[in-house]
């Protein structure tokens, strides 16, 4: 009898399933890449995108997640209406051929139980390349979770080569996140 009861209990137990991940909803008020390059070697411009949506899930237990983001390059800002258009150009984010950039990982790193990286790959004016983000400040509150992420870039990897004598390779990343959970 004892068992039987013990079989029954795992036959239970076994069907089901254990679910440990979260999903979360990239919020696009919130979530608004930005970036830094240098212009003729002496100043520092900004420019950031407007909107952001995606889904993030997070496995904290088994120390597993993914990020799929789509950032809409077509709503690039860079504080000046002639910069901006100047940068929308078919030479440089192509936006009528390419309006949104996206970023994937299934490849999540964690330390602490936290996520400290995602290992994936940007997709800019249609070319895919792997790349880093370093995260930091996670934190969840609530039924809410933000984060900052950040990278450095090659512009030439995506192709965007034009005026490179007088605005850099280099581009530094910076993406405040936060994400509400479904």
């Amino acid at each position: 009898m004892n068992n039987t009861l013990a079989a029954v209990a795992l036959a239970g137990a076994l069907a089901v399933p254990a679910v440990s991940a979260e999903t979360y909803t990239i919020d696009p008020e919130y979530t608004a890449p930005s970036f830094e390059i240098s212009h003729m070697a002496t100043t520092t411009l900004h420019g950031r995108f407007n909107k952001t949506e995606g889904k993030i899930v997070l496995d904290r237990a088994n120390h597993r997640g993914s990020i799929d983001a789509t950032i809409y390059t077509n709503t690039l800002d860079m504080s000046s209406p002639a910069w901006t258009a100047h940068m929308l150009e078919p030479e440089l984010f192509n936006v009528e051929k390419y309006p949104v950039a996206t970023f994937h990982s299934d490849n999540l790193v964690f330390s602490g139980g936290v996520p400290v990286a995602a290992k994936g790959e940007l997709t800019i004016v249609g070319m895919p390349v792997p790349i880093t983000l370093k995260i930091t400040g996670f934190r969840c509150v609530k039924e809410r979770c933000f984060a900052n992420a950040t990278t450095t870039l090659q512009r030439s990897r995506f192709g965007m080569t034009k005026y490179t004598e007088e605005v850099s390779d280099e581009i530094n990343v910076q993406v405040p996140v936060a994400a509400f959970k479904n």
